[in-house]
């Protein structure tokens, strides 16, 4: 029996952000291709995701069907590294890794962890959104790659996370509201990053005190309620567990 594929370029953001992001910011959207599979009764293995056994895979890749497989797999191996998907067995579980899934989504916000080398923050969650707040308050703060990066990193991956709470919002019950309540926060979350564009255009300036003063609060919005997501994703575990 044909596998039934699932839309892909519904799931996956443009192939060109795909391929930029790190696994563990493409690992959501693979998480969704799969629980898509699994709902239809058509779950896939490591070797089928990474060869690109699709026709639909395959046109999303287009002419860059082994960046993508690369790309998939390291996605793949951080799924099982954060327990997402059975090691031995590679067989995806799917109420297991929405678990797994909601739970990380809380460590990554709340991670109070900073590692990195002088000069290069690697910070994670609340911690990167209070330190992108501060950045844009000060009239003299540089709008740089890595704030570029993070931007649109965080309207795709935050929106896409809304869109995954509603899909399995339905089979937990009586946390069923508290989880679409943490969507509707990721959505409002998002659609304040796309507020913000129209202070940036294609190409913002390096330096703007106008625009940091525009700026800032709409990121302090969007950080605000990413942290109200946050925290009805915790009540739904204590729900839940």
């Amino acid at each position: 029996m044909p596998r039934i594929e699932p839309e892909v370029r519904e799931i996956f953001p443009p192939l060109e952000t795909a391929l930029e992001l790190e696994p563990e910011e493409l690992a959501p959207f693979v998480l969704k291709y799969l629980n898509a599979l699994a709902e239809a009764n058509t779950p896939i293995q490591k070797k089928d995701l990474v060869a690109l056994n699709g026709p639909k895979l395959q046109e999303y890749a287009g002419e860059r069907q082994e960046e993508l497989g690369k790309a998939l797999a390291e996605a793949w191996a951080w799924l099982v590294g954060a327990t997402f998907i059975g090691e031995k067995t590679g067989v995806f579980d799917a109420r297991s890794a929405e678990l797994a899934a909601l739970r990380e989504a809380v460590r990554h916000a709340r991670d109070r962890a900073e590692t990195h080398e002088p000069g290069c923050p690697d910070l994670e969650g609340l911690r990167a959104y209070d330190r992108w707040v501060e950045k844009f308050q000060k009239s003299d703060s540089r709008w740089d790659n890595g704030d570029s990066y993070c931007y649109y990193i965080y309207r795709t991956t935050h929106r896409a996370a809304g869109d995954f709470l509603r899909e399995i919002a339905p089979g937990y019950g009586q946390a069923k509201k508290t989880l679409l309540t943490a969507a509707d926060s990721f959505k409002a979350e998002a659609d304040a990053l796309d507020s913000a564009e129209r202070l940036l255009k294609a190409d913002p300036p390096l330096a703007d005190a106008q625009r940091n003063a525009g700026l800032w609060p709409m990121l302090a919005q969007a950080r605000d309620y990413y942290a109200a997501a946050i925290t009805q994703i915790e009540k739904a575990l204590s729900i839940i567990e």
